[in-house]
């Protein structure tokens, strides 16, 4: 029988449902764990802990005491990065590359100057800005800090009244702002509150004078404002791996050990212009899918789009995209997936379809990638169609 893991949230957005969807891919992959639901849900809280056999712990919370009461033996993994410290190991965001990604976003779309704007002192979003700052640095750009936090109410005050002064010392400073300005808010609220006051107030227009990008990947906007994609999958896969070397007799990590996941990349919202990396980043995608089994040389088709090779590939990595060569591995890999899941195509005959060399060359690759075949990609897919 399967060891039993518990994914422990205390919310359900669109990030730890990425998280979870790691989780669940994995397993059916690879059949680790047994993923206990609660009341037909596999996202569950600590109450229902003393109902369910845990054998293993995923946890999104930030109250860790709430899971003293697990054995002493039962592994756990947190992926909350709210705390510095923990009593169990975590796998999180990395969120100095979070700000390092959000500031060349701003820099590749032209925005002459950043402004951060943050109402936390949290560990997570001092190393954000910390990475806003180390980006804005090397690159000679003009950064600001505006904190939104709320100071304590004086004696004979109320909290509207503190609420009051701090939104109107936020209209004085968006009146002020200068156009080729970008906003980078480290947490959605921070977002929310911007956007209140600059809709009313301002004279500037998004993304032409301004640009606003959520260093979060739940915006208050989501159809509007641009944020950074979190790589919940990998956190969860990674997690999942974790606790199964630890159930498996590896020894545990050290309680206070942190591994740090980088960001997925940026999606793009009206409020974020897109800049010539991501442009050309496209241009390539639909350069390659024209025909993915033809002959590429990076040079002509750095050529093709009127760039250099080293050029195009400084572009794309100032945006955290991939190279010219990983990418078309990538487009080529997932085709190939497309192909296996659906028809009777031979290896050899998806190989020569999707550009690969011959089938040792496409399944080399797959297998780097998937951890598995492309027969059994193909016999797994069918066994759970």
């Amino acid at each position: 029988m399967l060891p039993h893991l518990v994914f422990l949230s205390h919310a359900q957005n669109s990030y730890y449902q990425d998280v979870l969807l790691g989780i669940v891919e994995i397993l059916e992959e690879e059949g680790l764990f047994h993923l206990q639901t609660w009341q037909g849900k596999h996202v569950i809280s600590t109450a229902a802990l003393q109902y369910l056999p845990v054998d293993a712990v995923v946890t999104t919370s930030w109250d860790w005491a709430a899971l003293k009461g697990l054995s002493g033996n039962i592994p756990v993994i947190g992926i909350s990065n709210a705390k510095a410290e923990a009593e169990f190991p975590r796998i999180v965001n990395d969120d100095l590359a979070v700000g390092r990604m959000a500031a060349e976003a701003m820099m590749d779309a032209g925005y002459e100057r950043l402004v951060i704007l943050k109402n936390l002192d949290h560990h997570h979003v001092r190393l954000r800005c910390q990475g806003v700052a180390e980006v804005a640095e090397q690159h000679n750009l003009p950064l600001q800090m505006h904190d939104l936090s709320l100071r304590r109410p004086l004696a004979g005050e109320t909290f509207g009244d503190v609420l009051r002064e701090s939104r109107q010392a936020l209209a004085r400073w968006v009146e002020d702002l200068l156009p080729g300005t970008g906003i980078l808010a480290v947490q959605n609220d921070a977002a929310s509150e911007f956007l209140s006051v600059f809709e009313n107030l301002s004279r500037l227009r998004m993304p032409e004078d301004l640009g606003v990008l959520v260093m979060d990947q739940n915006p208050p906007d989501e159809h509007r404002l641009a944020c950074i994609k979190l790589n919940g999958r990998e956190i969860g896969r990674r997690a999942v791996r974790a606790l199964h070397a630890q159930w498996q007799g590896a020894p545990a990590p050290a309680p206070e050990s942190c591994v740090a996941i980088p960001p997925a990349g940026i999606r793009f919202g009206k409020t974020l212009r897109q800049g010539e990396g991501v442009l050309l980043y496209q241009k390539l995608c639909q350069h390659y899918e024209a025909d993915l089994s033809g002959e590429f040389h990076v040079e002509n088709v750095a050529r093709i789009l009127g760039l250099s090779r080293r050029s195009l590939e400084m572009k794309l990595k100032a945006c955290n995209l991939p190279a010219p060569y990983e990418l078309l591995t990538r487009l080529r890999l997932h085709r190939a997936e497309e192909l296996l899941k659906g028809g009777d195509m031979s290896v050899e005959e998806i190989a020569q379809t999707c550009g690969f060399a011959n089938a040792r060359s496409l399944t080399e690759r797959f297998r780097a990638h998937h951890g598995m075949t492309p027969f059994a990609y193909r016999k797994k897919a069918r066994t759970s169609s």
